[in-house]
């Protein structure tokens, strides 16, 4: 009879935005493939989310009211660009924690706001995780 404790569980979506989130800092160790890639699902539902409202406020504004869209649509970048900071840090942080367990260098994550480099990261934390301790510690639960 094998010990259940060893078999790694399945990490949810709203468990791994969490995780994401709590260690919006932390930059060592590792992080699961599922914990990235369902954070940057949460990324991608997030932005389109902010811009659809930023097109329905644009589209339902009436014609001849150019003033009050541009205050509206100011309101709606602020929004976005808190978002942004906001999903920043935790983004960069998941990303080195992935690049971890591929065992690769957080250093990597550097090339992410290179357009066509960071395709290179992105196919990198496609990549399976160590199943082992690696140099960046134990395997992700």
């Amino acid at each position: 009879m094998s010990d259940s404790s060893s078999v790694p569980t399945r990490m949810s979506f709203s468990g791994a935005v969490l995780r994401a989130l709590q260690q919006f800092t932390v930059v060592t160790g590792r992080a699961s493939w599922a914990e990235y890639w369902w954070f940057v699902l949460f990324q991608v539902l997030v932005w389109g989310a902010l811009y659809a409202c930023a097109a329905v406020v644009g589209i339902a504004t009436p014609n001849g009211q150019a003033t009050a869209l541009g205050a509206i649509m100011l309101g709606v970048s602020l929004v976005l660009l808190v978002g942004v900071l906001v999903l920043l840090v935790p983004a960069i942080a998941v990303t080195v924690r992935r690049l971890h367990d591929t065992e690769r260098s957080g250093w990597w994550a550097l090339l992410l706001p290179v357009p066509l480099l960071a395709l290179i990261v992105l196919v990198l934390c496609l990549l399976p995780g160590n199943a082992g301790k690696n140099k960046y510690g134990e395997p992700p639960v």
